[in-house]
């Protein structure tokens, strides 16, 4: 690696870091919106004429083990809400209103005047589409419970964007209590 290759890296880092942008340092377009986008704690892949500077925004053992048990932190809040979540269901209840099979019924002429309306649980079972009729104790039930699973599932996304976000971290901090890192 090259030492003006790292001056003009930690030149970069300080500019992004001070939210200046790239524009004093005279890089290209493509480098200078690629800079714009990324956080300062993050790692940054500046690509040059001469060779890939990685590594060098957060360059202590301090701060990486700062960032992952920020990290962690949340990742243990997160695993914390999915112990508070009650019973799940898969599916969705739909509400529907239906005309009757009398022709001279009013549900025939006027929308507004079908009967219902009528709560249906509908999900995906083998690949095919399975409905219910719920009666009214079963709607609330099946609607907070596939609520449950909505909130399961986000929470789920979090944990592992918080996850693909620590690796880094993780790799960095278990190379410098190695001693494999050459920084």
């Amino acid at each position: 690696m090259f030492s003006e290759d790292l001056v003009e890296a930690k030149a970069l880092q300080d500019v992004i870091a001070e939210g200046k942008g790239s524009d004093s340092l005279g890089v290209d377009r493509k480098t200078r919106s690629r800079c714009h986008r990324l956080e300062p704690d993050r790692i940054l892949e500046y690509y040059n004429s001469r060779t890939i500077v990685k590594d060098f925004l957060v360059p202590d053992l301090a701060a990486w083990k700062r960032r992952l048990d920020d990290l962690e932190r949340r990742y243990r809040e997160l695993a914390r809400q999915l112990a508070d979540i009650g019973f799940m269901h898969e599916g969705s209840v739909v509400r529907q209103k239906l005309a009757c099979g009398k022709a001279s019924c009013a549900c025939h002429a006027d929308p507004e005047r079908r009967h219902g309306p009528y709560f249906y649980w509908t999900a995906k079972v083998k690949g095919r589409t399975k409905s219910r009729l719920l009666s009214e104790k079963e709607v609330a039930l099946y609607q907070e419970w596939i609520g449950n699973r909505r909130l399961f599932r986000d929470i789920q996304r979090k944990m592992l964007d918080l996850a693909k976000r620590a690796a880094p971290a993780a790799l960095k901090v278990r190379e410098f209590e190695s001693g494999e890192t050459d920084v």
